[in-house]
């Protein structure tokens, strides 16, 4: 509509420019380049800097939608991408050792996940929260480095191995969409599973053919 369009409204405009300045940089840049769940909270730290060209009106009414969905604003996930970046690691390593500290081992108490109150005028990242704030908690995903790893990898700066979950649900739509086909051919949550499992086999064992060069003569037997 908007290019069809010899004069397009502000109605017409302000969407379309959403859409290249906000929403195609992060889903098909930022986060397909860095799709790991340490890098979660700069990439909403991203978000709130790209959305600040919007007019009053409509910055409020997105700042609210970032804040209802501010999970990658948590503390835990903040340290987490700090303590991967080797140049402000420091910052969160104090946090870290204190929180360790204040949780007694096997207390058994389920926390309660709270989206915190984000900063949108933060100049990084890491300014999201004030730490004064927050309640300090020990990331998950750094559970298994110890204290002694944490301070050599302050004065030895090297980057940690953790894993790889994704940050976008886009894996977890594709497996909803399989679960949701393997309800129509077979019955019975057993003969489901053997489906699912059937079919991802099945994905891993024949060839895509999405580019030209798979269909070279040569490649195909």
């Amino acid at each position: 509509m908007y290019v069809s369009t010899t004069s397009s409204s502000k109605e017409l405009t302000l969407p379309t420019d959403y859409i290249l300045i906000v929403y195609a940089p992060l889903r098909f840049f930022f986060t397909k380049i860095q799709p790991q769940c340490y890098m979660d909270a700069k990439h909403l730290w991203r978000l709130i800097q790209f959305t600040r060209f919007l007019p009053k009106i409509e910055l409020q009414i997105i700042n609210k939608c970032i804040q209802r969905n501010a999970f990658f604003g948590h503390p835990e996930n903040i340290l987490t991408a700090i303590c991967w970046m080797t140049e402000i690691r420091e910052l969160a390593a104090g946090q870290i050792k204190c929180a360790r500290k204040a949780t007694a081992p096997g207390e058994g108490k389920i926390r309660k996940f709270q989206c915190p109150s984000l900063n949108f005028e933060a100049a990084e990242y890491y300014c999201l929260l004030n730490w004064q704030d927050v309640p300090r908690t020990s990331p998950p995903m750094l559970r298994d480095i110890s204290d002694e790893k944490i301070e050599a990898a302050i004065k030895v700066p090297w980057k940690w191995t953790l894993k790889k979950y994704p940050c976008h649900n886009q894996s977890v739509e594709r497996h909803v969409k399989l679960v949701t086909e393997a309800s129509s051919p077979v019955c019975g949550a057993l003969r489901r599973d053997r489906y699912i499992r059937a079919k991802l086999e099945s994905r891993k064992e024949i060839p895509h053919f999405s580019l030209k060069k798979d269909w070279k003569r040569g490649e195909i037997n």
